[in-house]
């Protein structure tokens, strides 16, 4: 779960060309409040003790939906629809930490905790490095137009979509 997630960096690197160039760069600011204020929000979701926002199902829950929408995002023209999948991305993006550290908490002694997590951060880190990697190889030499941006959002999340169904199908 921690490598796939990885699989949401080129939304970090790319949200600001993509509605910049249909809000305007002056109106990012307002989207970046909303955006952060969806991510913020969805922990209370892990809080409210719902089972599905909980262990594997909440972890596949959300990575799953960060895939979805990230690979809807630029599906659509105009603002409407692309906003209403940032806010879904973000919301989901925001409930895979909390869960995934009720998760750990859950199923991992303590004892071991910190090793694990040392171990997981790597591994993590690892596959971010390398999904960006792979990302600038693909768009080296590319403009930075709307099109290819759709692209490697839909590719991204469709990859998401699938490591989160295997993990779903797999899960403990």
């Amino acid at each position: 779960a921690a490598m796939i997630f990885g699989l949401v960096l080129p939304f970090n690197h790319y949200w600001t060309p993509f509605f910049g160039a249909r809000i305007g760069q002056s109106n990012l600011g307002w989207l970046w409040t909303v955006m952060y204020l969806a991510l913020a929000s969805a922990g209370l979701l892990v809080r409210s003790g719902k089972p599905i926002f909980h262990g594997v199902s909440g972890i596949s829950l959300s990575l799953l939906l960060a895939g979805l929408s990230l690979a809807g995002m630029g599906l659509w023209p105009g603002i409407a629809a692309p906003v209403a999948f940032l806010l879904l991305h973000e919301a989901a993006r925001g409930l895979y930490e909390p869960t995934l550290d009720l998760y750990i908490q859950d199923h991992v002694e303590s004892h071991y905790r910190a090793t694990y997590g040392s171990l997981q951060s790597f591994l993590g880190r690892m596959s971010y490095g390398l999904i960006l990697l792979v990302v600038w190889l693909l768009a080296s030499n590319q403009a930075s137009t709307s099109d290819l941006i759709m692209r490697i959002w839909f590719i991204s999340g469709m990859l998401l979509v699938l490591g989160a169904s295997l993990l779903w199908l797999f899960r403990p």
